[in-house]
């Protein structure tokens, strides 16, 4: 491997390592470092799932239904294979839920495995912690995705490309597996300080549905809204990303308080005034 593909494959992975330890630095105090390096690998393990669900199920990611166009008047012998394009509620139901709700699934059902398989480890979960090894989950998904886009297109782009891509997906993309992790996360986390089984279910059902709309939303404005761009950043992209972020902050802030470690937290407040100081 030349250095030139080392460098793009720094791109892929470090900026999410770089995400999480920022994170644990403040608040380790609320996290098993060791479990949080073993949900490393159930968010490798989630790609799988998802590889396995394409494998089963090839057709998975086709389009429901389409438009077809009119034959035309003149004869076109290749009119036949050239006479639909997906529907519009085709593409939402695919970003939203071929696509979204999948991968949703995939990384859920390994972060629940992860937490029964460590449940015996010594140290016991905080309400942050569930939503910290969640969003590990989704920076490891996302990291691998970024290697499955690497090797996709290291072929068909120029080595510039390649690297813009791999920022843009650091940037936004694992940004938002983070995100949705911590979405899912925080829902589970609440459902383990209730008793009745339906609100359990109904909380973590909660979390699901919401890490999927977001998620849906993303990949839906990414293919179909017109892009608005400032100095090369992508405002609308950026808008979703930040939003979202700060959801995240205070749902976070809502589970250290609830642990009575609300100062472990990176303040929000002190993230500004180093930025605009």
């Amino acid at each position: 491997m030349t250095d030139n593909y080392l460098l793009q494959l720094i791109i892929a992975f470090v900026p999410a390592l770089i995400y999480l330890a920022t994170i644990y630095l403040r608040t380790n105090r609320l996290i098993d470092l060791q479990k949080a390096l073993a949900f490393f690998f159930f968010g490798f393990c989630s790609i799988l799932v998802v590889i396995g669900t394409h494998m089963i199920f090839p057709e998975i990611l086709e389009y429901i239904s389409y438009d077809v166009i009119p034959q035309p008047k003149s004869f076109n012998p290749y009119w036949f294979f050239n006479q639909s394009t997906p529907t519009a509620i085709a593409y939402v139901v695919h970003d939203f839920v071929q696509v979204a709700l999948t991968e949703e699934l995939a990384k859920f059902s390994m972060f629940f495995i992860g937490l029964w398989l460590l449940k015996k480890k010594a140290r016991p979960n905080t309400l942050f912690s569930y939503m910290f090894y969640a969003c590990v989950v989704g920076a490891s998904f996302g990291m691998i995705e970024n290697f499955v886009y690497f090797y996709n297109y290291s072929s068909s782009l120029t080595e510039e490309g390649l690297v813009s891509l791999m920022f843009s997906r650091s940037a936004y993309s694992v940004v938002l597996h983070m995100i949705v992790g911590m979405i899912t996360g925080y829902f589970y986390a609440l459902s383990t300080v209730v008793t009745d089984w339906k609100n359990k279910i109904g909380l973590v059902m909660s979390g699901i549905l919401s890490s999927t709309v977001i998620h849906g939303f993303f990949n839906y404005q990414l293919n179909h809204f017109p892009r608005y761009e400032f100095a090369g950043i992508d405002l609308v992209t950026l808008s979703i990303v930040a939003s979202s972020l700060y959801l995240c902050y205070a749902m976070a802030n809502d589970l250290a308080k609830r642990d009575g470690e609300s100062d472990q937290l990176i303040s929000f407040k002190g993230v500004m005034k180093l930025i605009f100081k």
